[in-house]
């Protein structure tokens, strides 16, 4: 729709009839908390909805408190809202951990900073691990993240290649230099990937997700680092439905299109690349079955037209090379040092890319195994 000569799309509501939703402890009137989760997520905006619908609020506890056991406070969701509770005493934190306080953010003092320091030594360990391209691709996009003209941007990290730019950040020990964000409702801390994801240890603190939203949509992130399935000639970009498979696009589009700053961080190819690196050049052993720089996405999960219309700087960094999004289209600015333009980048896309006049070779410290 058209609302002041802008174009707008509308989303109309809908009832929610059920709401399950799961948290720490209930008391005996019904009133509801999350202290002990590990994330707030959008357990209050749930059962909102559903009893403004007058549909049914089912909360899942791990344990059931006396009457006037919870301080006002600490009450994310009121007894009016709730119409039926389980308490299930063998809940956990998640699928992999029955719990963890330093999950849940409720360490302080000494017990925090102990395990503050064990988290930065498994982040060391892991940057020490073997050398690959999703190193070299992080080096060059923890670059882009100190490039804003901010002192302290506010960063969002998504899946994939962004997870290394994160463990990267916390193996410097660098997190005073940005505010750290996810969209689960988290800052700072150590970020959890794999089926942790959108977990931290030792936050500094716990929002619920649809206030982290609210944030990220009113422009307050300055770069949003994430992942990408594919991107096209117009810098669009899919990590929604890929290989005729429809993955969802989580929080993707939100974060994408309100952030300053989007840094695409991914490989050129796919299926059956063979790479070596290390030794300061990136060589290609094997190409790739699989293109990712196509023509045109399969679904549009971040418009590259609607990017430049917001005035976003959109970068797209892949081991080969550095690409940037421009009124005329995709350019392709950097290059890895060892891998050749033609054979490597060109002849491996479904476009022509503009190649800039002052093509650049990347500093040979990203791919530099130390």
């Amino acid at each position: 729709i058209q609302i002041d000569g802008r174009e707008w799309l509308r989303y109309k509501p809908f009832p929610i009839h059920v709401a399950i939703v799961r948290a720490s402890a209930a008391d005996e009137d019904g009133n509801i908390s999350f202290e002990h989760e590990a994330a707030n997520l959008d357990a209050q905006s749930l059962a909102l909805a559903a009893r403004n619908s007058g549909g049914t609020v089912i909360v899942q506890v791990k344990e059931r408190l006396p009457k006037g056991a919870l301080k006002a406070r600490e009450v994310r969701i009121p007894s009016a809202w709730v119409d039926a509770i389980v308490v299930d005493p063998n809940q956990q934190t998640s699928y992999a951990i029955p719990f963890d306080p330093a999950f849940s953010g409720e360490l302080t003092g000494e017990a925090r900073a102990a395990s503050e320091a064990e988290d930065h030594a498994r982040e060391v360990a892991a940057s020490q691990e073997a050398f690959s391209e999703r190193q070299a691709v992080a080096r060059r996009a923890h670059v882009e993240l100190f490039n804003t003209g901010k002192a302290r941007p506010v960063i969002n990290y998504g899946v994939g290649v962004p997870d290394a730019v994160a463990k990267l950040i916390a193996a410097r020990n660098e997190q005073h230099r940005i505010y750290q964000t996810i969209e689960h409702g988290t800052y700072g801390g150590t970020l959890m990937d794999g089926v942790l994801f959108g977990y931290a240890r030792n936050a500094t603190a716990m929002l619920d997700a649809a206030t982290q939203f609210d944030f990220y949509g009113g422009g307050g992130l300055d770069v949003a680092c994430l992942g990408f399935g594919e991107f096209d000639a117009e810098g669009s970009v899919n990590v929604s439905r890929l290989g005729g498979v429809t993955v969802g696009p989580g929080g993707f589009i939100d974060i994408a299109q309100n952030a300053k700053k989007v840094v695409f961080c991914g490989t050129l190819a796919a299926k059956g690349v063979k790479l070596q690196t290390g030794d300061g050049q990136m060589r290609v052993l094997q190409q790739g079955a699989v293109r990712k720089l196509v023509k045109q996405v399969d679904q549009i999960t971040f418009s590259g037209p609607q990017g430049m219309v917001r005035g976003q700087e959109v970068l797209y960094l892949t081991e080969r090379g550095s690409f940037r999004l421009t009124p005329d289209g995709i350019e392709l600015f950097e290059i890895a040092p060892g891998i050749h333009l033609q054979r490597d980048i060109l002849d491996q896309m479904e476009f022509a890319p503009l190649v800039a006049k002052d093509l650049k070779v990347m500093d040979a410290a990203h791919f530099t195994a130390a």
